[in-house]
């Protein structure tokens, strides 16, 4: 692999200014805050040591390279069953910009076309691979465009996890609902001539925008595949990038995500992408997400915020929204949230009104507290 080092080097530099400011006890603070993100392994390999211990890192990528072997396997086998799919995020970037064991991967992501979805199961189901039950799933998950698969293994790190996408989450509302199609310019630039299948590089860039603000900036993870991605693949296709972030709702996000990577790294301006808005939205974007400024509030956040309704996810929604017109649809999931999300949220309630009480109960609660 080439050179990492000007993007490792800033990110080094904002892991340790974020871990001072956080207060991260630990013998190495920075890399403390990079597992917590999801990276340690990239930021381990960049320095050239390995604290938490050469046995760990060599789990990670054996843990990698099973799911490679597995993301193969399957490959093969929809391909033989003429089924149009590719893979994304984690899974498409591992070998071209990441080592075995640089990034958290707890899953395969996998896409299919909506019509291809019972074809799929099917072979998934051949290749060993079962549905997890709604209830393993956090609450409305199960209303998503996708559902979770596993295959057992000898042991925990053997085992194997899918996500099968055949849709994507809307990003104007808080908890999942199927509403968003993978828009048909990324199925048309596929690109068929590597290991995998994976997204054109800007049209794989406006996925993980997508994925980012699904998950409300947590997954700080997504804005290292970017960079990463832009240091090294994604050369053009700006009008692309654009395009395609329109289709999936995140074009104010899009457009500020790539001044962040411009003004953080150094990186040229791509034809075709507008300046990010300077309205008091794009504003506090850019001041929300300098890099430095980024990771302390994201270190700070509660592991289950991006599943649990909080008011911080409901300011910081409106802000990524590209129309300020969508925001009731956020007001909606806060105030009378899917029966699913209410039944996984208090199993124990009496019945979907006790559970709905509780939920306006906890939700006044957190405003009375700010």
């Amino acid at each position: 692999m080439r050179d990492n080092d000007p993007i490792a080097g800033v990110l080094i530099a904002a892991l340790e200014a974020a871990a001072g400011t956080l207060r991260v006890v630990d013998q190495d603070p920075a890399l403390a805050l990079a597992r917590g993100f999801g990276f340690g392994g990239f930021i381990e390999r960049r320095r050239g040591a390995v604290p938490s211990g050469r046995d760990e890192r060599l789990v990670r990528q054996f843990r990698d390279q099973l799911l490679v072997e597995a993301a193969t396997e399957l490959s093969q086998a929809l391909a033989a069953a003429d089924v149009p799919h590719f893979f994304a995020r984690g899974m498409a970037l591992l070998g071209s910009l990441y080592e075995p064991g640089d990034r958290e991967m707890a899953d395969i992501d996998l896409f299919v076309t909506p019509a291809a979805e019972g074809r799929t199961r099917e072979v998934l189901g051949r290749c060993g691979y079962e549905e997890l039950p709604s209830e393993d799933q956090s609450g409305a998950a199960v209303l998503r465009s996708s559902v979770d698969l596993a295959r057992e293994g000898r042991s925990e790190v053997e085992a194997i996890a899918v996500e099968l996408h055949w849709g994507l989450t809307p990003v104007d509302r808080l908890l999942p609902r199927p509403d968003t199609l993978v828009p048909d310019l990324v199925w048309d630039g596929v690109l068929l001539d590597g290991p995998l299948p994976v997204p054109a590089p800007a049209h794989h860039a406006a996925l993980i925008v997508h994925h980012l603000v699904h998950h409300d900036l947590l997954h700080v993870r997504g804005f290292l595949d970017l960079a990463l991605l832009r240091h090294r693949v994604w050369t053009g296709g700006g009008d692309q990038y654009e395009a395609v972030a329109r289709c999936l709702g995140v074009l104010r996000a899009a457009r500020v995500l790539h001044w962040i990577l411009l003004d953080t790294f150094g990186f040229t301006p791509l034809p075709g992408i507008a300046q990010p808005p300077r309205d008091w939205r794009g504003r506090r974007m850019l001041r929300d997400l300098s890099l430095r400024r980024w990771l302390t509030w994201a270190g700070a956040a509660r592991e289950d915020e991006h599943t649990t309704i909080t008011l911080r996810r409901i300011g910081r929604r409106l802000i990524l929204l590209d129309r300020l017109r969508d925001g009731p649809g956020l007001l909606a999931d806060a105030l009378w949230p899917p029966r699913e999300h209410l039944r996984w949220r208090w199993p124990d309630a009496p019945s979907d009104r006790a559970a709905w009480g509780r939920h306006l109960r906890l939700l006044a609660g957190k405003m009375l507290r700010g």
